[in-house]
């Protein structure tokens, strides 16, 4: 005598890739909210997908291990990104052992680096998060290069920030444990 099975068709709904990003970002903002008060996931996702290049850009940074998040911004008509990763060791490797600037790297081409803070923050379409955005949130291993201003960089050093706060440091200083803190604002839609 023959057997009848029925098995049960499991049906599986594939993500697209930037759904799947955004679910995964969703996990991330839910689980530092005090970065982002008064900020609802809804309105987050929805000004990404009105601006899928900027939505591109932080899908690049999270490949390199940024873990972008939202944070507190003045402007209300603007979401504020910033690197949230608390590890710089966990960034990718070229977006380590860095200068702040292409200056430094010229005036010291004997140091072996991948780059520059600012370089590599603009060929990404994002720019170096300032000191007050960095404050709210440091980084605990490591640090990571800030935007300076012109007066500080001239007198040949640019802020930098670690665990203990925001310092100033040579613009050639490099190590594996240096990055970059990207900042990027996206219009609300």
């Amino acid at each position: 005598e023959g057997k009848t099975s029925t098995t049960a068709a499991t049906s599986t709904v594939e993500l697209s890739p930037e759904q799947a990003w955004l679910n995964a970002f969703k996990t991330r903002f839910d689980a530092l909210p005090d970065l982002h008060k008064g900020i609802e996931w809804s309105e987050v996702e929805k000004s990404l997908q009105a601006d899928p290049e900027s939505m591109g850009k932080l899908q690049l940074l999270d490949e390199k291990g940024h873990e972008m998040n939202v944070f507190r911004a003045k402007n209300d008509g603007e979401i504020q990104f910033r690197t949230a990763q608390t590890d710089v060791t966990k960034i990718a490797p070229e977006h380590r052992t860095i200068m702040y600037d292409k200056k430094a790297q010229t005036d010291y081409p004997r140091y072996g680096v991948n780059g520059n803070a600012e370089d590599i923050a603009a060929s990404m379409g994002v720019e170096l998060a300032d000191k007050e955005l960095y404050e709210q949130f440091r980084v605990k291993n490591g640090w990571v290069w800030l935007k300076t201003d012109a007066a500080t960089r001239k007198a040949g050093a640019a802020f930098y920030g670690s665990n203990s706060g925001i310092h100033g440091n040579y613009a050639y200083n490099r190590a594996v444990y240096c990055s970059f803190c990207a900042a990027l604002r996206v219009k609300k839609a």
